[in-house]
């Protein structure tokens, strides 16, 4: 599986609205503590997803945002 850039995930996140207008939060993965982004609808790994089969939580960077 290829990781997909932020311009990628704006297609399939948010199509209809405008990448300036676009704002995904940056944040972890609480299963594997790697990069990830919070979207309009879901969350997902900035790079590789991790291959773990627990439950995982999107952790915001700024805590409140």
């Amino acid at each position: 599986m290829t990781s997909r850039t932020l311009t990628e995930w704006h297609a399939v996140d948010a199509p209809f609205t405008l990448l300036t207008e676009w704002d995904p939060i940056p944040g972890r993965c609480s299963r594997c503590n790697g990069p990830a982004w919070l979207g309009e609808r879901r969350w997902w790994h900035d790079e590789e997803p991790c291959r773990s089969t627990r439950p995982a939580e999107f952790l915001p960077d700024q805590p409140g945002r």
